[in-house]
């Protein structure tokens, strides 16, 4: 996908495109509560923005950028994490293979945190909408983010 590039020349808009055609059961307002599919749809937005897939190697670099590159509060995001669908998502992938993943990732989160600490400015995770038609390279650019390979 080439949101996972640094340099991806998309508008958000595109990246959500192909990044929503990737996954089969999208939480949207059509099958969840107004505030799931809401948190859900900035969770994936994170993704894009900060260039992370969705393997279990790819979501705690999500979180974490999410939780410190965004404007969001700990305590908003902490409901995110207790909705039942997160829970389920959690359930589906297996406690021993998150755990792994969990531990894998370490160093990786600790360069995300890095990075967000370096920040000039936190990504809006409410209030987006006006950054969909903006270049990935250039929302980058102005937030100094970097995409973490993993």
């Amino acid at each position: 996908l080439a949101y996972l590039e640094q340099d991806c020349d998309q508008t958000l808009r595109e990246a959500l495109d192909d990044y929503f055609g990737q996954i089969p059961d999208l939480i949207t307002e059509d099958n969840a509560d107004a505030r799931v599919a809401a948190l859900f749809r900035r969770h994936d937005i994170g993704h894009v923005v900060f260039g992370c897939d969705t393997s279990l190697d790819g979501e705690p670099l999500a979180d974490t950028f999410c939780m410190f590159g965004t404007d969001v509060t700990l305590k908003e995001y902490a409901e995110y994490a207790r909705i039942p669908e997160t829970k389920q998502v959690f359930k589906d992938a297996g406690i021993g293979p998150l755990l792994w993943a969990s531990l894998k990732s370490i160093p990786n989160v600790l360069l995300a945190c890095w990075i967000c600490w370096r920040m000039p400015k936190k990504f809006p995770f409410w209030d987006n909408d006006a950054w969909l038609d903006v270049p990935l390279r250039q929302i980058r650019s102005e937030f100094s983010i970097r995409v973490v390979r993993h």
